[in-house]
C-alpha cells in the first residue's frame, strides 16, 4: 500500500505569484526545500515544461548574504569569519586552564551565538556564576578583544548588525522579502525576529503563516523536527495546551530517551513553558 502525505507547504496561485517576484526566507533548509519543491509541483501541474527558479534561502543564509554585502559597501576591511576560521579563532584563545579545548569549543560556540542573539536580564544572569560561565566570560572577552583588533565579526554577530544599519537607513536588502513558516515551532531567536519586524515596518517584508493543520481527535500525529530544542519547546506548548484547555483534571506523560544526559535541560524549559511566571 502506497500512502502519500500531505505536503508541507500548499502552494496556492497567490502564493506561487508572490514567490516569483520576491526572495522567500524560511526558518531552516527542510522547509525552504519545501517551499521550492510546492512551488515546482504547481509549475508542473500548470504544463510548464521550465521557469525560473525562485530566490528561496533560509533566515541565516539571507542574513549572512546581506551582512556581506553591506560589509562590502560600508566596510570592506572588516571579513566575516567562517565556521572553521571562527573554531580555529577561538582555539587558538583558550584560557590556559582549559586542558583539551577541543572538547569544549561546541559548548562555546553555542553560548557565543546565544550571547548575541538573546538578551538576558543582568540580574537573572548574575545568579548563573559558575565554573564554566566564568571561563566562557574570560574566552568571550579574550575573542572580542581579538576580533576588534583585527577587524573580523562572527556570523552571530550579523544578524544585529543588519538590525542597526536598517534602522539608519544604511542598509536595505537586495528584493522585497517574503518570511515563510516562521511559527511557535519554528520561531526566528530575538534579534532575527527583530530583523524580521524592522523590514516589516519598512515595508519590505511580507510575514506568512503556513495554515494549521487540522487533526482528529484519537488519531496519532507523527513530526519530525531537526533540533531537539525544537521538539523539546513544541512538546511544552503542546502539553501547556491541554492542561489550558482541559475542563477536567488531566495526566499527561512525555517519554524522553536518554532522559538522564539532558535531565537539566528538559526541566528547565519545560518549567519555563508551563510555569513561565515562577
Amino acid at each position: 500500500m502506497r500512502v502519500r502525505a500531505k505536503p508541507l507547504v500548499a502552494m496556492g496561485g497567490a502564493l506561487a505569484a508572490t514567490i516569483e517576484r520576491v526572495e522567500t526566507i524560511a526558518p531552516n533548509r527542510r522547509i525552504a526545500r519545501a517551499i521550492e519543491e510546492a512551488y515546482s509541483t504547481s509549475r508542473l501541474a500548470q504544463g510548464n515544461r521550465a521557469w525560473l527558479r525562485p530566490e528561496i534561502s533560509t533566515l541565516s543564509a539571507f542574513v549572512l548574504r546581506e551582512g556581506e554585502r553591506l560589509l562590502a559597501r560600508e566596510a570592506p576591511e572588516v571579513q566575516i569569519l567562517s565556521p572553521e576560521m571562527q573554531r580555529a579563532l577561538f582555539l587558538s584563545l583558550a584560557p590556559s586552564q582549559i586542558a583539551d579545548p577541543e572538547n569544549w569549543y561546541s559548548g562555546i560556540a553555542e553560548a557565543w551565538h546565544l550571547k548575541h542573539h538573546y538578551a538576558l536580564d543582568p540580574d537573572e544572569a548574575a545568579h548563573l556564576e559558575t565554573s564554566n560561565t566564568l571561563v566562557f566570560r574570560e574566552w568571550a572577552g579574550r575573542a572580542q578583544e581579538t576580533l576588534r583588533a583585527e577587524a573580523l565579526v562572527t556570523e552571530a554577530e550579523i544578524a544585529k548588525r543588519l538590525v542597526t544599519s536598517l534602522s539608519n537607513n544604511a542598509w536595505r536588502p537586495a528584493a522585497q522579502v517574503l518570511a515563510w513558516g516562521f511559527t511557535d515551532t519554528h520561531a526566528p531567536t530575538p534579534v532575527e525576529a527583530e530583523l524580521i519586524a524592522a523590514l516589516s515596518r519598512k515595508g519590505l517584508l511580507t510575514h506568512r503563516r503556513p495554515p494549521r493543520l487540522s487533526v482528529s481527535k484519537g488519531v496519532p500525529r507523527f513530526v519530525e523536527f531537526e533540533q531537539p530544542e525544537d521538539e523539546l519547546r513544541t512538546i511544552g506548548l503542546w502539553a501547556r495546551a491541554c492542561l489550558e484547555e482541559s475542563t477536567e483534571p488531566v495526566a499527561i506523560g512525555i517519554a524522553f530517551p536518554n532522559t538522564g544526559a539532558h535531565r537539566m535541560k528538559i526541566e528547565r524549559q519545560l518549567t519555563n513553558l508551563l510555569y513561565p511566571d515562577t
